[in-house]
């Protein structure tokens, strides 16, 4: 049987795309945090994840921090997830005074080649990505994305057991 894989893209305001895949397999990965700690994607099944790649330049990802925090407050106790990934070449002690700095409380690490393959990430940042409780990419936002944007994307997530 062949399995069908399907990609839509709608263009949004000023140059963002908004993707929604669908082809059921769960991706795999792990970065390792700024604290030390590894984060795998298995142990993050069962969760609703928002994985964003950005950089400490880029003022689309910084205005976007705000919102992943709030989130994060909102909804973390209903099984949300956020991993920042940054894929800018900081030092661990930069990057970490960044995250104090934004007051980011939510998972903060340096980019890996695997993390970029895995997710097509490129050039563009920000990228974020909104994962079921299966571990299976659902939305594909490039460009700055609003709060009220990923909170539609989670919320019905959320709710699902």
């Amino acid at each position: 049987m062949l399995a069908f894989s399907a990609i839509f893209t709608l263009e949004v305001g000023s140059g963002m795309q908004v993707q929604a895949a669908d082809n059921g397999t769960p991706k795999v990965w792990s970065v390792t945090g700024i604290n030390g700690k590894e984060t795998r994607s298995s142990a993050l099944i069962g969760k609703v994840t928002i994985v964003t790649f950005w950089a400490p330049w880029c003022i689309p990802c910084i205005a976007e921090i705000p919102a992943l925090h709030d989130l994060v407050n909102k909804y973390q106790k209903d099984g949300l997830s956020v991993v920042g990934v940054s894929v800018d070449a900081q030092s661990p002690e930069t990057l970490k005074a960044f995250v104090d700095k934004f007051k980011m409380n939510y998972t903060v690490a340096p980019t890996n080649p695997g993390m970029n393959n895995n997710f097509g990430v490129s050039d563009t940042v920000p990228m974020t990505f909104v994962i079921d409780r299966r571990g299976v990419v659902v939305r594909r936002h490039s460009g700055y994305v609003k709060k009220e944007d990923l909170e539609n994307d989670i919320r019905p997530l959320l709710k699902k057991l």
